[in-house]
């Protein structure tokens, strides 16, 4: 128990730096930061707790817990960025601490240690628990979700075996035993026997369905499900040798769909307590639901499960498109650096997984089927964002500890990690990385070009892991790793990011407004951005891009009228504008090309001339 303490609070002073430093050092970025943010602040000033609003519309995206956690934070900090985002980046602390959690009753502290490491230091899973989005909340309830699994159903190691620093060689007897059970094919096998721990489980999912809706439950139960129909089949005989062609090739296929045959799949489902999971989402999200249906005549259901769930999954919405290599390429990405082992590791997990003689070949099953069954799921999805993906970087930071451990401990491994290679890969993607960041520095703001001292970092991280590596130090180039990854990290989000933030200049246009008049009234003309709305804090009326005369009797509707556009529309509109009406400041549009201009009425008692800001 000391032992799981210090583990503990020394990965939650880990994830607190790599999430917390510099939280609100740059405003909330577009679009989605001030959109969630925006709706708790009106949400709280209503004192309205169950109908999301947005620029005084009804806001249908996502349901209410995030809110729920930014009303929560705003009443304690009061508001601004760090509040906005402190409930994900608490969540995120506590889904590395349950990473842990799991990783250590599957594979021992060691593995749990080196996994919870690398989930806190990959680059995506530092982006999704720094911003204001409900991501970090349902990847924070999933996860515990599948730990209240995983300690109902796999045995506890040994006391004492789980030592950080032990020399064993030999699994832990639990993890041991878990896998003799592998072969069992009974009902109950990898499942909680006791009704508490499975309604505990399905309920953490219910309230996982507050944050984003059915696949905070749906998704988390394909795993478990797929886990279950794989691990209880009893092993095949082997290929008869005869076979030969494309009777083997049929064979094999046929083999690969034995865990859906019929009466084994439903027996697998039943056996997983069905009417228990709808007891648990009636009990804990159904009210709510029914309440906001019923509060808002059924718009928000229709919004909600009619075009944000059954539409994004029918076809691409808002441009977010992409073919079947959009995961594998955005997975790549987002668990940067620790991507360089990945090869190694899914060489081995595959062949762990096909030797039943493996002790922790449940828990690498386990864990391959809850990275796949995300993959594959959001794979179909015609939507495709790199965050959809983000509930299974635990499943991979498991995987990738698991081997990690016993590469340092010198156990052996079905796919050696070859450190020359793995590491000089890293210094070599550092060095574009670098490269890359100053081209776009130069392109894209015009200056900051010294960001790019940043890529640097993985170069001289991997250079310094291959030495360690080459000396037999297995432990220090892991530790090198971890190190090199959070400063990858800090330098992204808590240096770049608000260097990055300095050259959005949109706050210029509203402190215009601001500045002649008290109580502004404000459209926009063919752009509305979310963070106009947040940092304004009153609602922006839209006018489409194509309908000239609206913005023209917008404009003239009232000396505290006002009207941002872009500046080829305002070229459009000005020979219809009143001779009063003039351009009050003009900036250029952050990573857009054009320049942003806002059109009003000068106070009478002076203004002084139009705020420029020369892109």
């Amino acid at each position: 128990m000391h032992q799981t303490l210090r583990h503990l609070l020394l990965l939650a002073v880990v994830a607190g730096v790599a999430f917390f430093t510099n939280l609100g050092g740059a405003r909330l970025w577009d679009r989605d930061e001030p959109r969630n943010a925006g709706c708790a602040a009106e949400m709280l000033e209503r004192g309205d707790w169950v109908v999301p609003v947005f620029n005084a519309e009804l806001r249908t995206h996502k349901p209410v817990l995030l809110y729920w956690f930014m009303m929560a934070s705003y009443a304690t900090f009061g508001q601004s960025e760090f509040a906005a985002r402190f409930p994900s980046a608490m969540l995120g602390v506590g889904s590395v601490l349950v990473t842990y959690l799991i990783g250590r009753r599957l594979f021992g502290a060691r593995a749990g240690m080196w996994s919870a490491l690398m989930l806190a230091t990959c680059v995506m899973f530092a982006l999704v628990h720094r911003a204001a989005t409900p991501d970090g909340s349902l990847i924070f309830f999933a996860t515990l979700s599948m730990l209240v699994y995983v300690l109902g159903a796999f045995p506890k190691p040994s006391e004492g075996e789980n030592e950080v620093g032990s020399d064993e060689l030999t699994p832990p007897p639990g993890v041991a035993a878990a896998a003799t059970t592998a072969v069992d094919a009974s009902s109950d096998s990898f499942f909680p026997r006791r009704w508490w721990i499975v309604a505990l489980m399905y309920a953490v999912m219910a309230v996982a369905t507050l944050a984003k809706g059915p696949v905070g439950m749906a998704l988390p139960t394909f795993v478990i499900g797929m886990f279950l129909l794989i691990v209880r089949l009893p092993a095949p005989p082997p290929l008869p040798d005869h076979l030969r062609g494309g009777r083997r090739w049929l064979e094999i296929a046929r083999r690969a769909l034995r865990p859906f045959a019929p009466l084994h799949f439903a027996r697998t489902a039943w056996s997983m307590r069905p009417l228990t999971a709808l007891l648990m989402l009636a009990l804990i999200a159904v009210p709510w639901y029914v309440w906001v249906g019923v509060r808002t005549d059924g718009a928000w259901l229709r919004g909600f499960f009619l075009e944000h769930n059954l539409g994004r999954a029918s076809q691409p919405m808002e441009g977010h498109g992409g073919g079947f290599w959009f995961y594998p390429v955005a997975v790549a990405i987002g668990f940067f650096p620790w991507t360089i082992l990945l090869g190694a590791v899914a060489v081995s997990v595959v062949r762990w997984s096909r030797r039943r003689d493996e002790p922790a070949r449940p828990g690498f099953l386990f864990l391959a089927c809850w990275a796949c069954v995300y993959v594959g799921i959001f794979t179909l999805a015609r939507t495709k964002l790199p965050s959809y993906v983000t509930p299974m970087y635990p499943a991979l930071a498991l995987l990738a500890g698991g081997y990690v451990d016993r590469w340092t401990r010198r156990l052996p491994l079905p796919d050696e990690l070859r450190p020359r290679l793995t590491f000089w890969t890293l210094s070599a993607i550092g060095a574009c990385l670098a490269l890359g960041i100053a081209v776009a520095a130069h392109l894209m703001l015009g200056g900051a070009r010294w960001l790019a001292v940043g890529g640097l970092i993985p170069v001289v991280g991997g250079i310094a892991c291959a030495a360690l590596a080459e000396r037999q130090r297995r432990t220090h180039a892991a530790f090198c790793m971890v190190a090199t990854a959070g400063l990858l990290v800090l330098a992204m989000y808590a240096i770049g990011a608000p260097t990055i933030d300095r050259y959005q200049k949109s706050d210029v246009l509203l402190q215009a407004i601001r500045s002649n008049s008290p109580a502004p009234r404000v459209g926009s003309f063919g752009r509305l951005e979310p963070s106009w709305v947040y940092y304004l804090d009153r609602p922006i009326y839209e006018i489409p891009k194509r309908e000239l005369d609206e913005a023209e009797r917008f404009v003239e509707s009232g000396r505290d009228t006002f009207l941002i556009t872009t500046a080829d529309r305002y070229e459009e509109l000005r020979p219809k504008l009143p001779a009063d009406v003039e351009r009050l400041a003009s900036v250029p549009y952050f990573a857009r090309e054009g320049t942003l201009v806002v059109l009003g009425r000068r106070r009478a008692n002076g203004g002084g001339a139009a705020a420029m800001v020369n892109p």
